[in-house]
């Protein structure tokens, strides 16, 4: 009989961006100058870990494209983008 470890990877790791600027790293607060060495640990980890951005609509484009450029240098290339549908004007 032969038993096997069932060992699951972290398949991503969502970045919040509020609307104040406050950034969450799965839903852990953490400091803009921090996020290099946050993504740099992740991608050592798993290199193909998605980084699913969830940006408040009111967040600064520059803030938005700066976590992108910082997940991109630490190797972290599946970046995309949640968002969610607008249904107030949906009849």
């Amino acid at each position: 009989m032969s038993s096997s470890i069932n060992i699951t990877k972290q398949e991503h790791i969502e970045l919040g961006i509020l609307e104040n600027g406050d950034l969450f790293l799965s839903d852990e607060a953490v400091a803009p100058d921090s996020l290099p060495q946050r993504y740099a640990a992740e991608a050592a980890k798993e290199p193909q870990l998605e980084v699913p951005i969830r940006a408040d609509r009111h967040a600064y484009y520059e803030q938005v494209t700066m976590v992108m450029a910082f997940a991109a240098k630490a190797g972290l290339v599946r970046i995309g983008f949640v968002s969610e549908p607008n249904t107030k004007n949906i009849s």
